[in-house]
């Protein structure tokens, strides 16, 4: 890769157009799939399809930790894009079909290939530019998550008002379709000097141990801890919103499904801006000053 070439780029854009998919996908349930479906069981759907996208980070982590380490993270990336492709083929029969359960399979299938390719291209951050790149690496990673969800957000609100005037779906597959495949190609291009594999590790692939072992040693990490409680809380918050604000805007506020993306959008605008300004202000160094520890939990 010449000079001129960005080497961030490749691992940033696979990473957005994973997240720009998975939102697009979730956010039509939410939006279209709702109307499969009678109405005294529509608000079950946004924490389903939420759930459905958290569930396998939560029971498949340890063995995603596993597989960045016995295996190079980049052919993770590679057969994790590739795997995608196929993923939406299945959310596009269930479209054709208005079948919410094959919808909410591809939307399983979407968190689980996100989960398994997520501590690599964490890992391959330091890989690409060294221990001088993580606060700017992870930051912009972040920034670009967010935009991520904004723009799938905004496009599913779109399409969802789309598909209620022409139930024709061409546009829809061949968004889901074209995203996947460039993912795949940019997977294809990320360079990364990357440390060599781990043959075998004893790491435990039971999600309750692995959480517990985790949680004790990083005890010994100053604010590690405290910086993991601010996050889960952060998404907690996060998901309460979302899910207050899809049924505020549609039933109290009678909004259509382009304007309910839009207002949901909103919060990813300002968290997107956090990310690159921590990323901006930490500079080299990772800063835990920039996690509240005033009111710390002692353990």
């Amino acid at each position: 890769m010449s000079k001129k070439q960005n080497p961030w780029l490749p691992l940033f854009l696979t990473n957005f157009l994973s997240v720009l998919n998975d939102n697009v996908i979730k956010y039509l349930v939410i939006f279209v799939g709702v109307g499969w479906i009678s109405t005294e069981h529509q608000p079950y759907v946004v924490p389903i399809a939420s759930a459905m996208l958290v569930i396998p980070f939560i029971l498949f982590s340890p063995l995603a930790g596993r597989f960045a380490k016995i295996y190079e993270k980049k052919k993770i990336m590679v057969w994790g894009k590739l795997a995608e492709i196929p993923i939406m083929l299945v959310a596009i029969v269930g479209f054709i079909l208005q079948s919410l359960p094959i919808v909410m399979t591809a939307v399983l299938l979407m968190g689980l290939q996100s989960t398994m390719f997520s501590p690599s291209k964490y890992g391959l951050i330091r890989d690409i530019r060294g221990n001088d790149g993580i606060s700017f690496g992870t930051g912009m990673m972040e920034m670009l998550t967010f935009v991520g969800v904004l723009l799938g957000t905004m496009l599913s609100g779109v399409l969802a008002d789309y598909l209620e005037v022409d139930y024709n779906i061409s546009m829809l597959s061949a968004i889901l379709l074209s995203v996947a495949l460039l993912g795949w190609i940019m997977s294809k291009l990320i360079k990364a000097d990357e440390s060599p594999v781990i043959e075998s590790t004893n790491d435990t692939l039971n999600p309750i141990f692995f959480i517990w072992k985790q949680f004790r040693i990083s005890k010994h990490y100053p604010g590690v801890n405290d910086a993991i409680l601010g996050l889960s809380l952060f998404w907690l918050i996060g998901a309460t919103i979302q899910y207050g604000i899809t049924d505020h805007a549609r039933y109290i506020l009678g909004q259509d499904n382009q304007n309910t993306g839009i207002i949901m959008s909103v919060a990813a605008i300002g968290i997107a801006f956090g990310a690159i300004l921590t990323g901006w202000m930490s500079g080299k160094r990772v800063h835990l000053g920039y996690v509240v520890r005033k009111y710390r939990f002692r353990y």
